[in-house]
C-alpha cells in the first residue's frame, strides 16, 4: 500500500485535474453543461470523500505528532469550510449559468490555495515525526475511511474526528442514495 503521502497526492492530482477540466482551462474542446454538471459532481465526491477522510485521519495525526500542528490544522480547517460552503453553493446552481462558471474559478482558486498550503507547509512538518512504517499504516487508515466517508459536502457539521466517524458512513449512504436519483 502507498504511504499516505502518496495517496494524499494522487488525490490532489485527480482534485486539480477535476477541477481544471470544470473550469475549462484543461486541454480538449470545453465541456457542455451536462459535462459540467457531472464533472462538478464527480468533484464535489472526489473532494468531500477526501476532506472528510482528512478530517478523521490526518488531521489528528498532525495534532498528535507536530509541534505547532494545532495552529496549522486551524488554518487548514478554515480552509475546508470554506470549501465545503462553496462546494455546496457549485451543486446547487445550473451549470449554464454564469454563477455556475464564477464558482468554478472560485474553486479552482480555492483548491490551490489549500493543497499548496498542505503539501509546502503541513506535510513537511508530518513526514519528519513519521516512520515508513507509519506513514504506510496512516495511507491504509486514510483509504478506508475514504471509501466510508461523505460524498457531498456538510458544512454546517462541525469537524470532528470523532464525529465523523460516528455519523460519517451513515452520511455516506444518505449521500449515495441522493445521487442516485439526482443524476
Amino acid at each position: 500500500m502507498a504511504d499516505v503521502f502518496e495517496v494524499l497526492a494522487q488525490n490532489h492530482d485527480r482534485i486539480f485535474w477535476l477541477a481544471h477540466e470544470l473550469a475549462g482551462s484543461a486541454p480538449g474542446p470545453p465541456a457542455t453543461p451536462k459535462e459540467r454538471k457531472a464533472i462538478a459532481g464527480e468533484l464535489v465526491a472526489e473532494l468531500s470523500r477526501h476532506e472528510a477522510a482528512e478530517e478523521m485521519i490526518f488531521w489528528p495525526m498532525v495534532r498528535e505528532r507536530v509541534a505547532d500542528g494545532e495552529s496549522m490544522i486551524k488554518v487548514a480547517l478554515d480552509q475546508e469550510q470554506t470549501g465545503k460552503r462553496v462546494l455546496n453553493e457549485l451543486i446547487h446552481v445550473s451549470p449554464g449559468t454564469e454563477e455556475f462558471s464564477s464558482l468554478t474559478h472560485t474553486v479552482a482558486a480555492h483548491l490551490r490555495e489549500h493543497i499548496t498550503y498542505e503539501q509546502n507547509v503541513v506535510w513537511p512538518k508530518l513526514q519528519f515525526c513519521l516512520s515508513e512504517t507509519e506513514c504506510a499504516e496512516l495511507g491504509e487508515k486514510f483509504a478506508r475511511a475514504q471509501r466510508l466517508a461523505p460524498a457531498r459536502p456538510h458544512p454546517h457539521v462541525p469537524p470532528g474526528p470523532s464525529l465523523l466517524k460516528a455519523v460519517g458512513p451513515a452520511a455516506a449512504l444518505l449521500d449515495r442514495a441522493r445521487n442516485v436519483f439526482y443524476r
